[in-house]
């Protein structure tokens, strides 16, 4: 037997390879920054364009208006006034005083003069309805009212033709010649008949006196209404 140890036959191994850590390492940050940067631009394709940033406004600016820039100044006057005081309304005269106000004439207006006895008018100031109930009772009114009338104004003439006679005619007496006047006042009128025939009641006012009279008329040839009796009494 041999003296020398037995060498024990053990296996090589392979050498085992080392691979280099720096070029894994920028491998896998490369790896990573490549997700992430592919998950951002999905989650900005989800939710769509960028909504613009609203942009703040500011309010115009206020500028002064032409009329009030021209009401603050006062306007020229149209034509030199001599006054030494300014005036702010342009001057329409270059009179250096202002003419005084037109005042109402002193002078009264002319009253109308008073007529005279024979121009008074020929009815009563105061006219009341007549009560009639026919054509010719109303006629027959109208003729006493203007017999009074001319009596109160001295127009005896006319106070003739109301009995139908010319002016002088012997028959005929104005019995109310006493009592009428130009402060009668005729109250009341009332007349009554037939076509042919009227009878006319008249109550007067004379000097705070009350008097009734009344009148008998008859239809002429012609056909006017005159008066064939009358009569005057105080009430």
């Amino acid at each position: 037997m041999s003296d020398r140890p037995r060498r024990s036959r053990q296996r090589s191994r392979p050498p085992q390879r080392k691979y280099p850590l720096i070029p894994i390492l920028v491998v896998v940050l490369l790896g990573g920054f490549v997700i992430g940067a592919s998950f951002a631009f999905y989650q900005r394709v989800r939710e769509g364009p960028p909504h613009p940033l609203a942009t703040p406004t500011l309010p115009p600016a206020i500028t002064p208006s032409p009329a009030q820039s021209s009401a603050a100044t006062a306007s020229p006057s149209a034509a030199p006034s001599p006054s030494a005081a300014p005036t702010s309304t342009p001057s329409t005269s270059p009179s250096p005083s202002p003419s005084p106000p037109a005042t109402p004439s002193a002078s009264p207006s002319p009253a109308a003069s008073p007529l005279p006895s024979g121009q008074a008018t020929t009815a009563p100031a105061a006219q009341p309805s007549v009560d009639a109930d026919s054509d010719f009772a109303r006629l027959a009114a109208v003729v006493v009212r203007q017999y009074l009338a001319a009596l109160e104004r001295g127009d005896d003439a006319a106070a003739y033709a109301a009995f139908g006679e010319p002016s002088g005619a012997s028959g005929v007496t104005f019995v109310e010649k006493r009592y009428v006047d130009q402060t009668t006042r005729i109250v009341r009128v009332s007349s009554s008949g037939t076509d042919d025939a009227a009878t006319v009641d008249v109550e007067l006012e004379t000097a705070g006196a009350t008097y009734f009279a009344q009148y008998f008329l008859t239809r002429s040839a012609a056909g006017s209404a005159v008066i064939q009796r009358h009569s005057i009494a105080k009430s």
